[in-house]
């Protein structure tokens, strides 16, 4: 990354500290003010807006990549056909969630209160209508990474996570009903992201004269593959909570839960490096000229002082900050979740940027490939060899997954950089 890169990753670092730093505060909070039951079920649902960017398929990065390109008519294509594609999916799942509530609830949640039943019920419908916004968001995003204007997309990070530990936080104001809550959280953020989208859209129009149908064609197969990465991405990686939710009682979900939310906040710097590096690995994918080499060497500098500060801090302080953070249940029981997931989120760092180079180019299937066949052979395992998932084993099995990945990465994108220069040379 040059200087102006390196500005943009700081500011993109930031987009995604608030966030991170806004949640340290709320979750004690909240934590201390709803009761174990709701809180556990808050979690759950935060963990399902989290999936909601399954919905996106991948629209959001392809958008990114047509701008990084200057091919903003194939951009301005896919976005109308992400309209379209939104109103069937969210009206699709208004009728699901008002047909399968009762049965979703049920099977989702262990819940004996009849009260807290009925609050999740209405908050399981609340969830679905955020969708839009958590759609609109991606896009937005999308289309001024594409432009270069991090300023407002970072804005877009920080208001889209941010907001789902702030508007919760608001809410304790007036109740502790989590109906009410749910609902202070989607009008929070829909009054904070849909203008924003309308911003993107405009933005995107003035830079589009005329929409390419060839150039449209090509984008189908990536946006086949974009799919699938958002499809099982986000999934393979909160699925394990999905599997605690629905087999251990509400009040005992957090102590899995929110150590592995608080692992995950690492990966904010490589995620930061992430966004900054795929507009610039776009251009001329073949050619590997000194500023993509200035800027890999950069992101990875990032990249291996945050893996020693992280490490430093787990070794060190994790078991402390744990006991004054969420008091002594929360270190005696999630102490040992927080080390193992950490390792795994670590040693995934150092495959990020393997995995931009690869996602950025003709090799971008290796991506939404590989984590779906280390999954599928390492939950595999467990499963055949295990009679019982227990949340020591989902936890070793989610770590093993992200090394094995950041692995295949590494050796993948070494293949496909050799491939490169051979087909460089070919054409000198």
């Amino acid at each position: 990354m040059t200087q102006a890169s390196d500005r943009r990753f700081i500011l993109t670092l930031v987009s995604h500290l608030l966030p991170a730093l806004l949640a340290l505060v709320a979750i004690p909070i909240l934590g201390r003010h709803l009761d174990d039951a709701r809180f556990g079920v808050l979690t759950v649902l935060w963990t399902v807006m989290n999936l909601f960017v399954i919905l996106d398929l991948g629209a959001g990065r392809i958008m990114t990549q047509s701008l990084a390109t200057g091919d903003a008519d194939s951009a301005l294509g896919l976005l109308r056909r992400s309209e379209r594609y939104l109103l069937l999916v969210f009206f699709a799942a208004i009728v699901i969630a008002g047909i399968w509530n009762h049965e979703i609830t049920d099977r989702l949640f262990q819940i004996s209160d009849p009260g807290l039943f009925d609050e999740v019920h209405v908050s399981l419908i609340l969830l679905v209508l955020g969708i839009l916004p958590t759609f609109a968001a991606t896009l937005a995003r999308g289309i001024f990474e594409g432009l270069g204007n991090f300023r407002i997309a970072n804005a877009i990070q920080a208001l889209n996570y941010g907001g789902l530990y702030f508007f919760p936080l608001v809410s304790l104001l007036v109740t502790n009903n989590l109906a009410v809550i749910c609902s202070i959280l989607l009008l929070g953020r829909t009054l904070t992201l849909i203008p924003f989208y309308f911003l993107g859209r405009k933005k995107l129009k003035e830079q589009s004269r005329n929409i390419k149908k060839e150039s449209l064609r090509e984008h189908y197969a990536k946006s086949f593959w974009f799919t699938l990465i958002m499809l099982t991405n986000p999934i393979i990686l909160y699925f394990d909570r999905l599997i605690i939710s629905a087999n251990v009682p509400p009040e005992k979900v957090a102590y899995y839960i929110i150590p592995m939310d608080l692992v995950l906040r690492f990966s904010l710097i490589p995620n930061a490096v992430y966004r900054v590096l795929f507009p610039v690995l776009s251009k001329d994918f073949d050619y590997f000229n000194q500023e993509k080499i200035s800027a890999v060497l950069r992101g990875y500098k990032w990249i291996l002082l945050a893996v020693l500060g992280g490490s430093i801090a787990v070794i060190f302080l994790g078991d402390w900050f744990l006991l004054h953070w969420l008091g002594s249940d929360y270190a005696s029981q999630s102490f040992f979740f927080m080390k193992v997931a950490f390792v795994g989120v670590a040693g995934n760092a150092l495959g990020y940027i393997p995995y931009t180079y690869l996602q950025s180019g003709p090799a971008l299937k290796w991506t939404a490939l590989m984590p779906i066949l280390s999954y599928s052979v390492i939950m595999g395992s467990l499963a055949l060899f295990s009679s019982e998932l227990y949340q020591d084993h989902l936890v070793l099995a989610w770590s093993a997954r992200l090394m094995v990945d950041a692995l295949g990465f590494y050796l993948i994108s070494v293949y496909t950089i050799r491939q490169s220069q051979l087909k460089v040379e070919g054409r000198l």
